[in-house]
Parts: C-alpha cells; structure tokens; sequence
C-alpha cells in the first residue's frame, strides 16, 4: 500500500543531485495511474525550486492517503465532485487543527494534476463544507468595519489590536477556521516565504486604517 511513497521518501531522502534522475525513472517504471500521479507530482515540486523539506513534509501528509483513496482508480472521466469525494477523505482523517495546511498540500496536488492530467477545476477552500467561508463571501466593508472596531478598542493595547486584527486577516483571507488559526505554529510557513508572509500581514493591517 505504501508503494511508491516509500521509494519517494528514499529517493528525497539521498542525494539531492540526483532526485529528479531517480524521480523520473521511478515515473518510467510500471506504475498504477494514482502512483504516477504522485510521483509526477514530486517532480513537478522540485523543478518548481521546492525545498526538499517541503516535498517531504507534503508525501509525508498526504502521500499515503491519496493512494489509498483512489486504489485502483483509472481516473477516467473524473469530475469535480469526484476528486472532491477523494480529498474530503483524505481531510477527514486529519487533526482539525491541521486542516487548512492540509487543504494547502491538496491544492497543489491539485494543481499537478490539472497542468498534467486535464483535472477539472475545484474549490478546495470550500470544498462543500458549509463551516469555511470563503473571503468573497464577506464584502470588503464589513471586513474593515471589524478591523476598526478593533482599532477603536481603547482598552486593548496596541499589541493586543494588531494580533487580534491578524487573526482576523487570516481568517477573512484564507478561509481557515479560528481552531487552525489557533494551531498554527511558525513551522508551517515555508521559511523561504516566511519574511514576504509577515511583510503581507504588516501591509494587510496598515491598510486598513
């Protein structure tokens, strides 16, 4: 069942000159369509200039799953409700405070397999799930109308304004729930994107006001 997560995880666990050699004869060997799409995916990871940490950390939470899932799957004339069933499952077996980093490495497995193999556009954000809000749901003026509240409370201190103004700014722009909020940790932002992620936030919040 693990194959070829397994051979992957070896593969990035060596010598990073050779992943993509080793990537791309592991795709040339008699692979079932889920596997092949797993490992087109890595490749298309590394060419993309991810960190090796980040293919790992993305097999490692999902690899598993969407073999499983789709066991003996052809994938032919798939729909979007189809890979949804797939990706609900796999959502469905993780921590509720994991979800939205979840949700993060689904769609760009996602993304592999509509560039590669002409999937069907999907909401991942929503993803029939009636508790995640989508930001476009919530008009931009009541999304400031909060953030000033927030800035006019007086017995809030400065510092306690800004991090309640950027729970707010998550959850108006991602579509997390306050439990993911909650549960993120620096670990979870790449650290190559992670001054361009504060820089965000900082920009989001002096934009307000």
């Amino acid at each position: 069942m693990d194959y070829p997560v397994k051979e992957i995880r070896a593969i990035l666990n060596g010598d990073r000159k050779k992943v993509r050699e080793q990537l791309d004869a592991l795709l040339n060997q008699d692979l079932y369509p889920n596997q092949e799409r797993l490992v087109k995916w890595m490749i298309d990871l590394f060419v993309s200039g991810n960190k090796i940490s980040t293919l790992k950390r993305y097999l490692s939470d999902v690899g598993n799953d969407f073999i499983a899932s789709t066991r003996d799957t052809e994938f032919l004339g798939w729909t979007k409700h189809d890979y949804h069933y797939v990706y609900n499952d796999i959502l469905a077996n993780k921590n509720q405070s994991r979800m939205g980093f979840t949700t993060t490495i689904i769609c760009s497995l996602h993304s592999s397999l509509k560039k590669y193999y002409q999937a069907p556009d999907i909401d991942l954000k929503g993803g029939g799930d009636p508790q995640i809000v989508l930001s476009y749901l919530i008009p931009s003026h009541v999304y400031q109308l909060i953030q000033r509240c927030i800035s006019a409370q007086e017995e809030l201190s400065a510092y306690n304004q800004q991090a309640i103004g950027v729970v707010i700014t998550l959850l108006y722009r991602t579509g997390m729930r306050i439990s993911e909020i909650l549960g993120l940790q620096v670990k979870d932002v790449e650290y190559d994107l992670l001054i361009y992620f504060f820089e965000w936030i900082r920009l989001t919040i002096t934009c307000i006001v």
